[in-house]
């Protein structure tokens, strides 16, 4: 009887584990997403206000209220540090390399920088959306796998 309770948490914490695996790629791919569509907005700011940079980016999906009287550039990074644990190393280098660059040129410049970024961030996208498609199933069988064979060994 113990060892097929004990089989069982070990197939469903193997699901939970997978499920969370799957749910990482998934995120990564929602939180571009939501940068490509914050960028859109703010070059749209940009181009009809001459408002600064952090009332620019406040209004943003994730709740984060930029200061005026900070920096931009270290603001964004605790922003975008959030998502630390969703986004891989090359996303964040985007992210960050976006934030160095800005604020430094007329307005023209800055929305061409800005469509510069949202079309990397295009292009990380698409290889968020490749790498879900093609490792997401992955991701929630193979620790189920993993798992049943464990609790088969062990009853």
């Amino acid at each position: 009887m113990l060892r097929l309770i004990l089989g069982l948490v070990i197939t469903a914490a193997s699901i939970v584990v997978g499920y969370y695996l799957s749910s990482r790629l998934t995120r990564r791919k929602t939180i571009l997403g939501e940068y490509i569509r914050l960028l859109d907005e703010a070059a749209g700011r940009m181009s009809y206000t001459m408002a600064s940079l952090a009332e620019v980016f406040s209004d943003n999906f994730a709740g984060f209220r930029f200061e005026p009287s900070l920096a931009f550039s270290p603001q964004w990074e605790r922003m975008t540090a959030r998502y630390r644990d969703a986004l891989n190393d090359g996303d964040r280098r985007v992210l960050s390399e976006f934030a160095q660059g800005l604020g430094c040129a007329d307005i023209p410049s800055e929305l061409r920088h800005i469509a510069l970024y949202q079309g990397l961030l295009r292009e990380r996208l698409d290889d968020a959306r490749a790498t879900c498609e093609r490792k997401g199933s992955l991701y929630r069988v193979l620790p189920f796998s993993i798992g049943l064979t464990v609790t088969i060994l062990l009853l």
